[in-house]
């Protein structure tokens, strides 16, 4: 593949390194492997299988599956044709499930077989849903309306493109988990999501000769990556991807739930080099498994825990890198709607005050009258400002969406144009409130002045619409 050949997009990203690195190993579930290259043939096979005589640019596939190989399979097939894949959040019920593929115009689902039974309820009622593709985990056999994941994952043979053709300009659906209301799809450019990957990655290439640069750059030590938190939300997502784009391998765990003893048996047995958790409850579970049996595993290959989604105290922090000296543990402040607002990293030397992060290069700070705010170097530092607005990267509308899909998050339809920058308002009653203690800080709380708790975990926060605008039912809601 030469440099003129580069599309901006992950699918040819992952596609140079099956070819560079073919036997190397991408995805692990149990005793199950598949190499770059099994990845990159069930993938064509699947999108193969995507690319049905009624397929259009329009399709999209939602992913109903708990973290697994198939997973990041159909997430590459998705890429391949240039349709987007739907995070599915696995833990809703039927109606919830309905709302969730009508909002997001779905075509296609690939679903574990232990969710046979909910998707035979809700089919009859989906007519937009055509096609559908069964994951068999050893619950429920296929049912006849669907079609075998295994039969169409052998279905093609060579790489596989869609008629319209792939780009950086593609559709990339991220939905959020529903917890303010209802689900609500944020959209990206493919290459947006690429360049952000690429960004915080450890190996990051030169986009300007990237198929070289991808080449060059996998002689190096790759990663062996282990998302414990899900999938189907973006810190687990972005967790694989990450590994993935350095041609490392995306480790999997077998029980529906995270079984701290199946964590460390695999961190043993892979030297997993890097995990993603939610927060204190995955902390908490691990920790207790490892002061329980402490000469059982060796898990100091740990080098990198990304934790995001709940808050993670310093103490925890602190036992954790005892486990792990040679660990960093990133604490990211983000959201569906933009990545890399803020950054915590913890070493053994150093574990910063829980909630307080470091802006990331992108973020602005905006006062009312939408002004980005600087402070001046001879203002006095104040004890604390509340951050009216974040304003949080480009982004930028895709050309073939209509215009009655464009929506701003949490505001008015606008017409479309290009590289519009995303506002989250974040003041206002029982809103989190994202402070400056220092002009160089980034400070989250929640009302009163902590996180909030839900469920036994700590919530990182929570992105409400402006009050009095936008509507939960708003279709794919534009950052």
């Amino acid at each position: 593949m030469s440099m003129s050949e580069f599309d901006w997009n992950l699918a040819t990203v992952w596609e140079t390194i099956a070819e560079e690195v073919p036997n190397a190993p991408a995805q692990v579930h149990g005793e199950r492997a598949f190499s770059w290259a099994d990845f990159d043939e069930r993938s064509n096979g699947l999108a193969a299988a995507l690319l049905d005589d009624r397929a259009s640019r329009d399709d999209r596939v939602a992913l109903y599956l708990r973290n697994s190989p198939e997973y990041m399979e159909v997430q590459h097939a998705a890429f391949k044709i240039g349709i987007p894949a739907v995070n599915t959040n696995y833990r809703y019920r039927d109606e919830e499930l309905r709302y969730l593929f009508e909002d997001a115009d779905v075509t296609s689902v690939v679903f574990h077989g232990s969710f046979t039974e909910t998707m035979e309820g809700i089919r009859p009622r989906s007519p937009s849903l055509r096609r559908f593709i069964h994951v068999d985990d050893g619950t429920e056999p296929c049912p006849d309306w669907a079609v075998p994941y295994e039969q169409a994952a052998a279905s093609a043979a060579g790489q596989v493109r869609s008629p319209w053709g792939r780009s950086g300009e593609d559709l990339f659906l991220l939905y959020t988990g529903g917890t303010t209301g209802m689900p609500k799809g944020v959209m990206w450019r493919v290459e947006d999501m690429l360049r952000q990957v690429n960004d915080v990655a450890e190996v990051s290439f030169d986009l300007g000769d990237a198929v070289a640069s991808i080449r060059a750059s996998l002689s190096r030590s790759r990663p062996v990556h282990v998302s414990c938190s899900p999938m189907m939300h973006g810190s687990g997502w972005f967790g694989a991807v990450i590994a993935m784009h350095q041609g490392g391998t995306v480790a999997s765990l077998v029980q529906p739930s995270l079984d701290p003893a199946e964590l460390l048996d695999l961190i043993d047995r892979l030297r997993v080099s890097s995990l993603t958790i939610a927060g204190e409850v995955f902390a908490r579970r691990i920790l207790a498994m490892l002061e329980q049996h402490p000469e059982r595993w060796d898990s100091t290959s740990i080098r990198d825990v990304l934790t995001s989604g709940g808050m993670l105290s310093e103490a925890s922090k602190r036992s954790l890198l005892e486990h792990w000296p040679q660990a960093s543990i990133l604490d990211g402040f983000s959201s569906s709607e933009g990545f890399g607002m803020g950054w915590s990293v913890a070493t053994k030397e150093d574990i910063p005050p829980t909630g307080r992060f470091r802006p990331g290069r992108n973020l602005r700070v905006l006062d009312e009258e939408g002004r980005r705010r600087v402070r001046s170097r001879r203002q006095a530092r104040p004890e604390r400002q509340v951050a009216p607005r974040l304003l949080q990267g480009p982004g930028k509308d895709p050309a073939h969406l209509p215009d009655d899909r464009r929506r701003t998050i949490g505001g008015p339809r606008r017409p479309r144009h290009r590289a519009r920058r995303r506002h989250h308002p974040v003041d206002g009653p029982g809103f989190p409130l994202h402070q400056l203690r220092r002009r160089e800080d980034l400070h989250r709380r929640g009302r009163g002045g902590h996180p909030r708790s839900r469920g036994g975990q700590r919530r990182s926060g929570r992105w409400n619409p402006r009050p009095g605008v936008g509507s939960d039912r708003g279709r794919h809601h534009q950052p």
